[in-house]
């Protein structure tokens, strides 16, 4: 079975009603408030939202959907990701580096979509250099080595959905590579708004 992470980021006014579609959801507030069920998110947050969940509100959002199907007109990014026969945990969560922080070179155990919010990251792989503004997203697999560097002037601000093995659910999925970088500080900050397990098998 094939599966798909799908970002979009758009906007919701007080008088829609959105039908967040097939798949399976993760929800970042970007701006004013939004209702899911009974539950209200505001700016900042993040949530989870299951398969024909309706979103209401006054808001601009970022929609990460977990499916089985590309979608052709996502107006950011859809990426398929390998890896997972029956289940896999969603992982929302959000990095954020003062100003001059690095993320020496790591890997993480999942793959999944990353999209800055403010500020500047630098992304070094092994095979290239990218300069990321705020809402260009980037795609990494599992286990790809990176090293990330922040702005020098401003906190530098990402959000990232990633699809787990299931054995990482509520624990930390980055492994650093490089002896060299041992007592080097860690100057980010992690805020993980949920671990969901998905069923791949009734996932539409």
């Amino acid at each position: 079975m094939q599966h798909f992470m799908t970002l979009r980021r758009h906007t919701v006014t007080k008088n829609d009603l959105v039908n967040l579609g097939d798949g399976q959801h993760a929800i970042r507030v970007l701006q004013g408030n939004v209702i899911i069920g009974d539950r209200t998110i505001a700016a900042g947050e993040g949530t989870y939202a299951g398969v024909g969940s309706t979103l209401s509100g006054d808001a601009e959002i970022l929609q990460f959907t977990i499916s089985g199907q590309k979608h052709e007109g996502a107006n950011l990014m859809s990426q398929e990701i390998h890896g997972f026969a029956t289940a896999a945990i969603l992982r929302l969560d959000q990095i954020t580096f003062p100003p001059g922080a690095i993320a020496y070179r790591h890997i993480h155990a999942g793959a999944g979509i990353r999209c800055l919010i403010s500020g500047e990251l630098t992304i070094r792989a092994d095979d290239h250099v990218e300069i990321m503004p705020p809402f260009k997203p980037w795609f990494e697999a599992a286990n790809s080595p990176v090293r990330a560097e922040a702005s020098l002037t401003h906190e530098t601000t990402f959000v990232r959905a990633m699809l787990l093995p299931v054995e990482y659910s509520g624990k930390p999925t980055i492994t650093y590579l490089n002896t060299e970088d041992d007592d080097k500080p860690r100057l980010q900050s992690n805020h993980r708004f949920f671990d969901q397990l998905l069923d791949f098998e009734n996932l539409q």
